[in-house]
């Protein structure tokens, strides 16, 4: 061990000169992996009661998503480094469940992931690897159309909105990367991306809720156990073992896979370096 440590510190210390600040930019696509868990409730069951239609276990879970990517960075030498990077990410996906009935989820997340770097120099160009811990929040909303044009039914035209957040959730990500040095201040970077993370969210509520145009939510006043959800770990429907009408109802929380792989690509520019900072 006391070898490996000596190995380590001399690494860090040895080419001095060559630390560096830095930034950069990047854009990319990422094949988010489905995750097996059993379908759920995710609406109110108030709505089972008004729209049957509405009331069913959902299973939709997002497919992929577009991410862009700023991140900042400091080499202490040619071979290791830290990077900070904060990115923004949606992804959505829609669902015909019947012909009169369209469901769309849509998540909207930021990422923030503090990294250690391995570079590998080779002439204009460097091979590196990174991994790290990436902290993440944000929204998921999740709506509901239904249009049916028969004159036997009472209404002919539904919408049902929800929105859904969570704690910060913690996960992992790694990618392994080439990057082209165009001139001293600007470099081309494409890399494969490799994450792991779920987002569950915790609360929910509903945010529309339309009858034929009808403005559900501004006609009517709903108590709290009609329009807000705690996700957890048991379940508890309105109207049938919730009483009390001024608490959310409670249903199981369900995970959301943001995991996958990701194609990145986008470009560096050199913010500082020690060696130029001495010349001046």
């Amino acid at each position: 061990m006391k070898h490996l440590t000596l190995i380590l510190l001399l690494c860090l210390i040895q080419n001095v000169n060559s630390q560096r600040l830095y930034g950069s930019l990047t854009a990319g696509y990422q094949y988010i992996l489905s995750q097996d868990q059993p379908p759920t409730y995710i609406i109110n069951s108030h709505h089972q009661i008004t729209s049957p239609w509405f009331w069913r276990r959902e299973s939709l879970s997002f497919k992929n998503s577009l991410t862009a990517k700023l991140k900042i960075g400091y080499e202490l030498n040619d071979i290791f480094g830290l990077e900070l990077s904060g990115s923004y990410f949606n992804t959505s996906i829609e669902q015909n469940s019947s012909v009169s009935t369209r469901h769309v989820l849509k998540g909207g997340f930021w990422r923030i992931t503090p990294s250690f770097v391995v570079n590998v120099p080779y002439e204009a160009i460097d091979f590196y690897t990174r991994i790290g811990v990436s902290m993440i929040g944000g929204k998921i909303r999740y709506r509901q159309f239904f249009q049916l044009d028969s004159p036997a039914n009472s209404f002919s035209k539904n919408t049902l909105g929800y929105e859904y957040t969570g704690p910060i959730s913690i996960g992992f990500n790694g990618s392994v990367g080439i990057r082209k040095r165009i001139n001293k201040l600007i470099s081309l970077i494409v890399e494969i991306e490799f994450i792991y993370q779920n987002f569950s969210p915790n609360k929910g509520h509903t945010k529309s809720y339309e009858f034929d145009g009808e403005d559900q939510l501004a006609s009517y006043e709903y108590p709290r156990v009609d329009t807000e959800i705690d996700f957890g770990e048991e379940q508890a429907f309105a109207g049938y073992q919730i009483q009390d009408k001024n608490v959310p109802e409670k249903l199981y929380r369900r995970n959301y896979s943001l995991s996958g792989f990701a194609f990145n690509i986008g470009i560096r520019f050199e913010l500082w370096s020690k060696s130029e900072s001495e010349e001046v």
